[in-house]
């Protein structure tokens, strides 16, 4: 296992963010950045290029809270869709932002997305009935949080106001509890503080439910929602370190089938592990011993194996 590590470290040194960015989904969020910006020019994936949106993109609060909702839906878009072919998926995820216009806040808010045909096909098994639920859920959460980022956090303080602002965050006014009681679907093999210690993932997994990405209470590895909140909090790229009230060092694997193999190839999970909540901890636990403040880099390189 050390020496895989040594491997996985020297390969981290090498990484080519510019060509794992122009290979993964987060392509199509960087062309976002780039569109809310108004900057035409190829942002291919450089952070430098967009290190000023975090701090302020023109010297106006208001301008980067609006930078960054219009972010950070399209982002959750974008995971919500990133599985099977990555083609398909750059595909569809470019074709779901030309509906929204390059504008997935303003779309979720404005109630456009209920124009959207139930029938209509999203992303493989994803249709527009699930994919509307899953707007109004955000609609709910910007009402009663303001950002994404409070709701994931459970966080009111820095609450502002949003117009037509009304109604409650559904199944999700509470903080994720610990005891197995309040854990839906429990079978004893998640315990409840597995499922506060991954209550950030679990929020996600509420609002979601209807595109049916996985949740920590129902054992899934929740892959597209580590990534997505990967994408929100590193702030070392490719990640786009948006979001500052999570740690790099509290995010959970990304456990896709490429870094599930060479995870059990190498003794780091169990043989038998299968893609599970249980493989993500324990696969999160050797990286967060390898290296405690930036424990996903190693998840990076091992998927960027295949990414390029």
């Amino acid at each position: 296992m050390e020496l895989y590590r040594e491997v996985l470290e020297e390969r981290w040194r090498c990484f080519d963010a510019e060509a794992f960015v122009e290979a993964d989904p987060l392509r199509v969020v960087y062309d976002l950045m780039s569109e809310v910006k108004g900057d035409k020019e190829d942002v291919k994936g450089d952070r430098e290029n967009v290190k000023g949106d975090r701090e302020d993109v023109s010297g106006d609060v208001v301008v980067k809270r609006e930078f960054v909702r219009q972010i950070e839906v399209g982002a959750l878009f974008v995971a919500m869709i990133a599985w099977g072919n990555r083609k398909m998926i750059k595909a569809n995820a470019n074709r779901l932002m030309e509906v929204m216009s390059w504008r997935p806040y303003d779309y979720i808010m404005s109630g456009a997305f209920e124009k959207y045909p139930d029938e209509q096909c999203v992303h493989r098994t994803l249709f527009g009935g699930a994919f509307k639920q899953v707007c109004r859920n955000l609609v709910e959460v910007y009402r009663e949080f303001g950002s994404l980022e409070s709701f994931v956090v459970g966080d009111r303080g820095d609450r502002e106001k949003v117009k037509g602002e009304s109604g409650e965050v559904k199944g999700d006014r509470e903080e994720v509890k610990g005891d197995k009681e309040n854990v839906k679907g429990d079978t004893g093999e998640v315990s409840g503080d597995e499922v506060v210690e991954g209550k950030y993932v679990e929020r996600l997994a509420k609002i979601t439910a209807p595109a049916k990405l996985g949740s920590v209470s129902g054992k899934s590895a929740c892959k597209r929602l580590c990534m997505f909140l990967r994408w929100m909090v590193r702030t070392d790229k490719p990640d786009l370190g948006l979001w500052r009230k999570i740690k790099s060092s509290e995010l959970f694997a990304v456990l896709d089938v490429h870094v599930v193999r060479q995870a059990r190839e190498n003794g780091l999970i169990c043989g038998s592990s299968t893609a599970s909540w249980k493989s993500v901890r324990e696969l999160t636990e050797c990286y967060r011993s390898w290296c405690a403040d930036d424990p996903l880099k190693y998840d990076m390189v091992m998927m960027g194996e295949d990414l390029v």
